[in-house]
């Protein structure tokens, strides 16, 4: 039989270039497509697509994906959010128990990356350099400013505020939580995304230089070479053990490079990347499917610039008839078994 991959959150940014990517790889009739709405930007490229609940009703949420797994015989899960992959985290011997395949690094990871904290203890762990980083009761007015207030979880550019000094400081930190500071590094036209793939055997990266723009995305990729960022590359992977994909976020400032993020999950480059023929979806379900081919890939030369196009979508037909469906449908299922 061959294998199903449902992908989640195609409506995202990510999702929806992951579907597109992986359309080049598969018929669509081996895609399917979820999210909370019907109007999403990567429907056109799935073969079948369902409705699912909000992540954070947990329970109802699990029932249903593996109620609409079962039922269209899925093999594979491909979570795009943080919150979803946190989920998947929680609960992975209940999917594995139905025979699930599920597209996320090990638990390890997820507890360091998703922490910006805990990632900057840990880069320094490694030997590399990592932005100042304290929690927000640590910081003291002898700080060096300007610093960043962010929050310790979660990704994008949202809720992220430059501070200049104590006294707006102290505003912003009162109304803060979960929160951390961290020393401000290099400017807006040093930062740098890396998608870095490892096999536990070799580790391939693919590094942009990057100008963001709507809602936190890289509107623009410069593509990069550096040896320096490739020990970078090795170095994480071989802390990590990794055996899958992640992303490094990067500021270079007075020639060095500084991470001031990992994301452990596919991001939002995946599809400039693909289309120079880093194809770590590609390669990270190989991974799971146990294939042991020798990664097969030749990096492009710079000067290559990749930009991010806006398009328009139009939906036409009843696509609400699904939507409401969906309460009657989660009254009926059952499969969580006692498990949860």
């Amino acid at each position: 039989m061959k294998a199903q991959y449902l992908v989640t959150a195609i409506g995202g940014d990510i999702g929806s270039s992951v579907v597109r990517c992986l359309s080049k790889e598969f018929s669509k009739e081996r895609l399917t497509g979820c999210d909370i709405t019907p109007y999403v930007s990567g429907y056109s490229h799935v073969g079948d697509f369902f409705l699912a609940p909000p992540y954070k009703e947990e329970k109802k949420y699990i029932d249903v994906l593996l109620y609409e797994c079962k039922k269209r015989s899925i093999t594979h899960i491909l979570p795009m959010t943080e919150g979803e992959i946190k989920i998947f985290d929680k609960y992975r011997e209940v999917f594995a128990e139905e025979g699930l395949k599920i597209m996320i690094n090990s638990s390890n990871i997820l507890k360091i990356a998703f922490s910006k904290y805990d990632t900057a203890k840990a880069v320094k762990r490694m030997g590399l350099n990592s932005p100042k980083t304290w929690k927000c009761g640590d910081c003291i007015d002898g700080t060096i400013y300007p610093v960043i207030i962010k929050p310790d979880t979660g990704c994008g550019s949202r809720d992220i505020r430059v501070v200049r000094d104590f006294q707006e400081y102290k505003t912003l930190i009162s109304q803060a939580s979960d929160a951390v500071v961290q020393e401000y590094i290099g400017t807006s036209e040093e930062e740098y995304t890396v998608g870095v793939f490892s096999d536990g055997k070799e580790v391939k990266e693919i590094a942009f230089r990057r100008t963001l723009g709507f809602g936190g995305m890289s509107r623009m990729v410069e593509l990069v070479e550096d040896e320096s960022i490739h020990f970078i590359a090795e170095t994480v992977a071989a802390f990590f053990e990794l055996k899958g994909a992640l992303n490094l976020q990067m500021r270079k400032q007075k020639g060095e490079y500084y991470i001031f993020e990992i994301n452990p999950r596919i991001s939002s480059t995946v599809g400039f990347r693909y289309r120079l023929g880093f194809k770590d979806i590609k390669w990270w379900l190989d991974l799971l499917d146990g294939k042991t081919e020798k990664i097969v890939y030749t990096p492009e030369k710079p000067p290559v610039v990749g930009i991010r196009t806006l398009d328009e979508k139009i939906f036409k037909g009843d696509l609400q008839m699904e939507k409401v469906s969906i309460e009657k449908k989660t009254e009926n299922i059952s499969l969580g078994g006692g498990k949860i």
